[in-house]
């Protein structure tokens, strides 16, 4: 890998997942984060900011109402300004 990035795929229909830490327990995932790092220790940064930024329930649901890619980025840009 030459460069380090993000990909988000934004389901139509919702996935089933195991919960981490968990055997049993599931969540219905819609939006799916994708990393790709050329340093190992970066990811953890970039990990980290997009935890806080799917934590804002307003940033959230905006993402899920995006009609498109290029809102998505930019509001992902927007967010990342403040945090």
């Amino acid at each position: 890998m030459k460069k380090a990035g993000i990909a988000i795929a934004a389901l139509k229909q919702p996935v089933t997942f195991t919960q981490m830490g968990t055997d049993d327990e599931t969540v219905e995932v819609s939006l799916v984060f994708m990393l790709a790092v050329v340093d190992p220790n970066a990811h953890i940064d970039k990990l980290q900011r997009i935890v806080e930024m799917i934590q804002d329930k307003e940033m959230l649901g905006k993402l899920m109402k995006a009609d498109a890619p290029e809102e998505m980025i930019r509001m992902i840009r927007e967010k990342e300004e403040t945090l």
